[in-house]
């Protein structure tokens, strides 16, 4: 197969009567009476770009072919608004491609990360957590929303009941409980960030026994005894260090003695392996006879965090020349040690350009790219994310600098503002509000769901402004992840006004499809179910649209409360079994959170049936076996449902085998 042609089924039809219309007529007359010739005559001309794009990105012709679909969806779910930005059209198809491609290959990369790291815990049959996870365990809560912190703290190191907690907050204890698996799942991630693979399980189980250590019993009584007698030492306000001036010597040994015992339960700092610890590599030239990197680089048991800086910049060396399997690399390492590397060593690396040269090897059965280096690419996005938040304006000068460290430094911005906004978003906001010339042109989408919360933390004000300051192309994404990172006390009537006000152009879209209405209504559901589908009922002729987005979001975020509310709801002239089946097939399917909740919500046994084979049929072989299985097992499915899914099942396996 020709590398940048798409496959057969996907070649285009013979020349049609359309051939000859120019791009700018066919769209026009498209968006004008949706007629399916017309969109066909539009993919027989441009499928071959869209598709060499999405390839050369991916290096994967089935994601190319998924995002080929993709983008041709997305045209037909947009209006004459494409035609009024002033993007030509090729462009607009050329740039949809590329942000397309590399939104599925980090989602394709991702996935196989998730089902290493769960591989690897499975491997090492892990029950508790480990010390290195232990010691950034109140960084991580310290994280967290103030009211997931209240709910950790109460649960976790105030022993408190669920029952107990419900009754102060006026919820159920089922509702405590769910809330709780997702502060949780939220606390996963962050272990996650900083290069610690955990479970919500595993810690939900460690919590309650590592939370808290209790302290020598003679520390409470000195200090007690010291603040009853009101006892202070020059200089010193609190209790403490009165109370060790007036210890002996052997006392104050024996309580050093006890606190270091206290501090190497709780946070001792080495990583957990699957390898003994003789399989370490001993020096950096060392590799097996082949000239490939010996895995064992990555596999060394220790503390990073004693290693020299000099040892660090080795290690990350051995990794970038490592040829071994990605699936044996230790990621949380990765990140640990890059994470401890100072401003120094992160230029030195970068400095080496030849590092980070994507080298292919063979050509492999699956058609899959076959990287001789396979983390390059990921030690150069940490980098630079790392470099960002040490040295934030150092970072954006390089992404303007005609000498940096690395040529076509532009392409990183998606990594370097994240990393700049951990530590100084007002630097991003100026930077943003004045970029060089070839920003715009990159696009920024890839970044905005990890940069828009770090902004609005900050400056909701600004985060907003910052909208009429970017390309058309970025201003939806951008907008959506300032909605999605807006919190519960939100004055939503507030934010309607503004969209109404500022961004017209958005608002005129109302709650169709390619809108944004529909996600600001999901978020606002989540504390006013009622005013947020009352504003949707405004627009009758999209409410369908509306609610399918709004439902969809607040179930991602709180299916238990979304489906509490759900089962009461029963608005005028909405068909519920079209739109819960929608959301059961543009996502609900693959979600074990709400897949069980999103049948029973559709009482029409035959809606429910269609809904399942459509969603098989869409997306089915997208979905995770285990939610396949699950599904399999519902009582509410008949033989037909039943059947589609086995026969998706079925035929991933056949696949999978295939590979």
């Amino acid at each position: 197969m020709n590398a940048t042609m798409p496959p057969r089924h996907y070649l285009p039809a013979p020349m049609n009567q359309h051939a000859t219309i120019e791009d700018a007529e066919l769209l026009r007359q498209f968006f004008r009476t949706r007629d399916e010739p017309l969109l066909r005559a539009l993919m027989d001309r441009h499928l071959p770009l869209v598709y060499s794009v999405a390839l050369r990105i991916s290096g994967s012709p089935e994601l190319a072919a998924e995002a080929a679909q993709d983008v041709f969806l997305k045209l037909t779910r947009s209006n004459e608004l494409l035609m009024t930005r002033g993007i030509p059209f090729m462009a607009w198809l050329h740039r949809s491609a590329r942000h397309r491609a590399i939104d599925l290959l980090r989602s394709e990369q991702a996935r196989k990360n998730r089902e290493r790291l769960a591989a690897e815990a499975a491997i090492h049959s892990q029950d508790e957590l480990s010390g290195e996870a232990l010691a950034l365990l109140d960084e991580v809560i310290e994280e967290l929303p103030i009211r997931d912190r209240e709910l950790v703290l109460e649960r976790f190191f105030a022993k408190c009941s669920l029952a107990a907690i419900g009754a102060r907050a006026g919820l159920s204890e089922d509702a405590v409980r769910m809330r709780l698996s997702r502060v949780l799942e939220k606390m996963r991630t962050l272990f996650s960030g900083r290069g610690i693979s955990t479970t919500a399980a595993m810690l939900a189980t460690t919590l309650p026994l590592r939370a808290i250590v209790q302290p020598p019993s003679h520390l409470a009584s000195g200090i007690k005894v010291k603040v009853v007698t009101g006892s202070a030492g020059a200089g010193v306000t609190g209790p403490t260090l009165p109370f060790l001036t007036l210890m002996s010597s052997a006392q104050k040994a024996a309580l050093a003695a006890a606190l270091i015992a206290v501090v190497a339960i709780s946070g001792g700092i080495y990583l957990v392996s699957s390898r003994p610890a003789s399989t370490v590599a001993g020096s950096p030239a060392e590799s097996s006879a082949g000239g490939r990197a010996s895995s064992h680089a990555t596999a060394a048991l220790g503390p990073v965090s004693t290693r020299g800086e000099k040892e660090r910049i080795e290690l990350v060396k051995k990794w970038l020349m490592d040829t071994s399997p990605e699936e044996r690399d230790s990621h949380q390492r990765l990140q640990q040690t890059i994470g401890l590397l100072s401003a120094d060593a992160v230029r030195e690396l970068l400095a080496e350009r030849g590092l980070f040269e994507n080298v292919q090897g063979p050509e492999r059965e699956d058609e899959f790219p076959n990287p001789v280096y396979p983390r390059r690419w990921n030690v150069e996005c940490l980098l630079w994310r790392h470099l960002g938040k040490i040295t934030p304006e150092e970072a954006l000068q390089y992404l303007v600098a005609i000498d940096a460290p690395a040529g076509g430094v532009l392409e990183n911005a998606s990594s370097v503002l994240p990393g700049v906004a951990k530590s100084d978003p007002a630097l991003v906001l100026r930077f943003l509000r004045n970029p060089p010339a070839e920003l715009p042109e990159m696009g920024l989408g890839g970044c905005f769901d990890e940069l828009l919360p770090l902004l609005v933390e900050h400056s909701r004000e600004g985060a907003f402004e910052m909208i009429h300051h970017l390309t058309p192309m970025d201003r939806k994404e951008w907008y959506l992840g300032y909605v999605h990172s807006l919190g519960p006390e939100t004055d939503w009537d507030a934010e309607v006004d503004r969209l109404n006000r500022e961004l017209p152009g958005f608002a005129e879209l109302g709650f169709r499809m390619e809108g944004v209405a529909g996600h600001m209504a999901g978020e606002w559901a989540r504390s006013d179910p009622e005013s947020a589908f009352a504003w949707i009922a405004t627009d009758q002729a999209n409410a369908t649209a509306g609610y399918f987005d709004a439902i969809r979001i607040w179930l991602l975020k709180e299916p238990s409360e979304g489906f509490q509310w759900l089962k009461t709801w029963n608005p005028a002239g909405i068909d519920r079994n079209a739109v819960y089946s929608n959301v059961l097939i543009y996502g609900g399917a693959g979600d074990l959170a709400v897949v069980d909740g999103l049948l029973e919500l559709i009482p029409d046994p035959a809606a429910r049936t269609t809904a399942v084979k459509k969603a098989m049929k869409n997306m089915g072989r997208g979905i995770e076996t285990e939610v396949l299985l699950h599904l399999k097992g519902s009582p509410l499915l008949s033989d037909e449902a039943w059947q589609a899914v086995e026969d998706t099942i079925a035929a991933k396996e056949a696949t999978a085998e295939k590979k």
